[in-house]
């Protein structure tokens, strides 16, 4: 439930640090978001065993 606050604030965090510019905000959340589902579901694969 809170891992899309807290994408959010890791997006603004890496503006705030310097890591990417601002027009690269929703990029940065983007990725976050299809990385974090890309696990889950690797991870649900491995352990159901399929």
């Amino acid at each position: 439930m809170l891992s899309v606050p807290g994408f959010i604030v890791a997006a603004y965090a890496g503006h705030s640090v310097g890591l990417y510019g601002y027009d690269a905000i929703v990029p940065a959340f983007a990725g976050l978001l299809v990385g974090s589902l890309a696990v889950a579901f690797a991870l649900m694969h491995w352990l159901t065993g399929n």
